[in-house]
């Protein structure tokens, strides 16, 4: 089948099969825009490296270069995948787009231009070139087109020398382009859905929001290295969108960029980007890997990577002080991950629900970690957190059914809300001397613990701290010099009746006698009685 640019007919790129690439992936790649694997080094050959490989051709565009340069490579001396950066070879921008409908072949596109008359849109079925008398960056054209017959078209913009064309999101049911928040969504999807295709060329700016949001059926983009920063939600939903390179000369992203971008497997994401904005991996369940540069020095925006379903291995780089909340949730597929020197807090829920995590490396770097952070982690077996945290919120643990070891730091002051809820395997927990309270459920159900001493300090515990632990035969207050505060008479709820709760003798009478204490004064025991 021949694609018509205008009058002149352009012969369908074959993609090249990427799983029978005469190439097998070391520890650098080199690989086209559309994944193809080019070449692959060990790290080894590419130190003795004098040049990078030659650059690939592809019809229609002319490629620029390689988005990582040989010297920073050689510095990076990890694994990563550079990727090769195209312009179009006369410079214009091509939208292509599959019309299948003969009830759907009146569209609209929806853009500004910097210059009046200075953007040339040709539709690509042979109808006139068309410009347009406005000029602003942010007061928008909406051309409309209706094409004879169904059939594959290219759209293409000329933008002149000294015009910037940028792509706006608009809430017309029939644009190709911007933003799904429109009176009728799915109306508009036939539209969006029928770009397959988006080749950037020059004078175009990618700074605004939305401008292939929600094209379903766009599978492949370049994207020259003019561009710079990149608008938020720029290819939100885009579900067939597999590879995305970034350019060297970016310097930005927008957040949200690639959400739900279920078919997305490679990004190359060039040295010099220091921060991951937020969403801008959310939910794409294919993506197995991302190499971050180590000029990345901010992942402090959330759900970076969450709902990242088959991401396998990433390497945090070694000057990020914070992880930000969800920062790895979801991570299904991910197994073990370290923390760098130098990070200071983990934010809530960051590697909650990664159900194949089995260890983690917490630096002593780290001082505050927020709550939910490993919860319903199902393979977690053992974390160690160091004595520089100080502070740790809530429902750390909850729900870790395999977790058999904890070290806590010596340096926090309470057990939080739910800490350990439903830690079915947790056979035993050392609680810190300067504890001085455990919040509601902190221990709730932890059906494999045996014994637990609770420090002296310890001068109030919740509702439902230990409810549920039904293998417990001792709770050691031996050491305490008053009778700490119980809150509810639930506190211990599902207590067998083998079991003691030790205390001194001088606090005894107090003790059997004090609010919510006098309901398990059964269990009571002074120490002297205890049996060695």
């Amino acid at each position: 089948m021949k694609i018509m640019k205008g009058n002149t007919p352009l012969d369908t790129v074959t993609k090249v099969d990427v799983v029978n690439s005469p190439f097998v992936s070391k520890d650098v790649d080199f690989i086209d825009y559309d994944g193809t694997l080019l070449y692959s080094y060990t790290l080894e050959d590419i130190q003795k490296m004098n040049e990078l490989p030659p650059l690939p051709e592809r019809d229609g565009l002319i490629c620029q270069g390689w988005n990582w340069n040989l010297e920073d490579i050689k510095a990076h001396n990890r694994r990563l995948i550079v990727g090769a950066t195209y312009i179009t070879d006369d410079g214009k921008t091509r939208i292509y787009i599959d019309l299948t409908s003969e009830d759907r072949l009146e569209m609209s596109l929806y853009f500004s231009q910097t210059v009046k008359n200075g953007v040339e849109v040709d539709w690509g079925d042979g109808s006139p070139v068309e410009t347009f008398d406005k000029s602003s960056a942010y007061t928008y054209i909406f051309p409309t087109h209706k094409y004879k017959n169904v059939g594959k078209f290219v759209i293409t913009f000329n933008s002149m020398d000294g015009c910037i064309l940028r792509f706006g999101a608009s809430n017309y049911n029939n644009n190709i382009t911007g933003s799904n928040y429109v009176n009728n969504k799915y109306a508009r999807q036939h539209y969006s859905n029928a770009i397959y295709k988006v080749n950037i060329g020059k004078n175009v700016s990618l700074d605004n929001n939305f401008q292939f949001d929600d094209c379903r059926n766009l599978r492949e983009a370049t994207i020259p290295n003019s561009i710079t920063k990149i608008g938020s939600s720029l290819f939100n939903e885009c579900y067939s969108l597999s590879c995305v390179i970034f350019p060297s000369s970016m310097t930005e992203f927008g957040q949200n960029l690639f959400n739900y971008d279920y078919s997305l497997k490679v990004v190359s994401i060039p040295n010099g980007i220091s921060a991951m904005p937020g969403s801008i991996f959310q939910d794409c369940y294919n993506l197995d890997e991302v190499i971050l540069p180590d000029s990345v020095i901010d992942l402090s925006k959330s759900n970076v990577f969450a709902g990242c379903y088959n991401l396998k291995e990433i390497i945090i780089p070694k000057n990020v002080t914070s992880l930000a909340y969800q920062l790895f949730a979801g991570c299904y597929s991910l197994k073990e991950i370290v923390i760098p020197y130098g990070v200071t807090s983990i934010g809530n829920s960051a590697f909650s629900n990664d159900h194949h995590l089995k260890k983690i490396i917490i630096p002593d770097s780290v001082t505050s970690m927020g709550s939910q952070v490993f919860s319903s982690n199902k393979t977690l077996r053992e974390v160690i957190i160091p004595d520089s945290v100080t502070e740790i919120g809530s429902t750390t643990f909850g729900y870790c059914d395999s977790l058999i070891k904890v070290k806590l730091s010596k340096n926090i002051t309470t057990i939080p809300q739910s800490m350990f809820v439903q830690c079915y395997s947790l056979p035993e927990i050392e609680i810190p001397e300067n504890v001085m309270s455990i919040g509601n459920s902190a221990f709730n159900s932890c059906y494999s613990l045996l014994e637990i001493i609770i420090p002296n300090k310890v001068i109030n515990i919740a509702a439902s701290a230990f409810n549920s632990c039904y293998s417990i035969k001792k709770y050691d207050f031996s050491k305490h010099i008053q009778v700490p505060t119980l809150e509810n008479t639930n506190a211990f709820s599902s207590i067998q009746s083998d079991c003691q709760i030790i205390v001194p003798d001088a606090l005894y009478d107090e003790w059997i006698a004090a609010t919510n204490w006098s309901y398990y004064a059964d269990r009571i025991v002074k120490v002297s009685e205890v049996k060695a």
